[in-house]
């Protein structure tokens, strides 16, 4: 049972291809190779990483470092009953999950330290509760983003 809300969680996707395997794979690296919306590469033979070029923290160019990157795909192109299909896992970094866990608990220690306690709640700790909400917000439309853009760019159908 996973009590993080939807946006939150891993998500893993089954797509089918109309190409062979290896023209997959090589459709995969020129995307990679080519992109500057996102950066990636293959971790195996037929494996890959891919997440966003714009970053939260500081960026190193030449570096492959996705520990401040907003979200990943983890792609796993395999061949199933002479069909190429893919498997693409979707999450988003752990710092959102830290953040949305975050702002409540801060909310509720602040509220208990104050003066008042819950009997009259200040509107600046009010307005903590909001970040949470728009951190499932921006979690949502960057998985979404993610995934339209690969499948989109590796013309990949979803599997029933």
């Amino acid at each position: 049972m996973n009590l993080l809300p939807k946006p939150l969680r891993t998500e893993v996707f089954y797509y089918s291809s109309d190409k062979t395997i290896d023209d997959l794979k090589e459709t995969t690296q020129k995307f990679i190779v080519n992109s500057w919306i996102l950066i990636g590469k293959f971790s195996s033979e037929y494996e890959f990483y891919l997440y966003p070029s714009f970053q939260i923290g500081v960026y190193s160019p030449g570096s492959f470092n996705r520990s401040f990157s907003h979200a990943f795909v983890y792609g796993k192109i395999y061949e199933e009953n002479s069909k190429t299909s893919v498997q693409l896992t979707i999450r988003p970094n752990y710092y959102f999950i830290l953040l949305f866990l975050l702002f409540p608990a801060l909310f509720i220690v602040l509220t208990i330290i104050s003066n008042d306690g819950f009997k009259t709640l200040n509107t600046d700790l009010l307005d903590m509760l909001y970040a949470p909400f728009f951190i499932l917000l921006f979690c949502y439309f960057i998985k979404l983003w993610l995934r339209k853009k690969v499948t989109n760019s590796l013309h990949l159908t979803p599997k029933e």
